[in-house]
C-alpha cells in the first residue's frame, strides 16, 4: 500500500473549487466520482495489508512492531481518504444546489 497515493488523493479532496456555472459544477462532480471509483477500488488493498499484518503478527514474525506502526499508518491515512471524500461529496452536493438556485 503506498501511502504516498493515499496523501495524494487526500489533498486532491481537500480542493473546494468546482466552479460557478453549472457546467464547471458538473465536470467538477465528474472527476470526484472517478475519483470515488478509483478509492473504492482500492478498499479491498488495504483490507489486504489489514489481513497480512494481523496474521504476521499472530505467526510471531520477528519485525511485528515495525509492520504494525505501517498498518496503523495504513489504516489511518485510509480513515483520513474516506472522510474527506464523504466530506467533499456533502459539499459537492450543496455546490451543485447553490449554482442551480442560481440559475432559477
Amino acid at each position: 500500500m503506498r501511502i504516498i497515493w493515499l496523501k495524494e488523493n487526500q489533498e486532491i479532496l481537500t480542493r473546494r473549487n468546482f466552479g460557478t456555472t453549472l457546467a464547471s459544477v458538473d465536470a467538477a462532480t465528474q472527476k470526484h466520482e472517478a475519483l470515488e471509483n478509483e478509492i473504492a477500488s482500492f478498499e479491498e488493498r488495504v483490507r489486504g495489508v489489514v489481513d497480512v499484518a494481523d496474521e504476521l503478527e499472530n505467526e510471531g514474525y520477528e519485525f511485528t512492531e515495525r509492520i504494525l506502526e505501517r498498518k496503523e499508518e495504513v489504516v489511518q491515512n485510509w480513515n483520513h481518504l474516506y472522510n474527506l471524500l464523504k466530506d467533499r461529496q456533502t459539499i459537492m452536493m450543496d455546490s451543485s444546489h447553490e449554482t442551480l438556485n442560481l440559475r432559477f
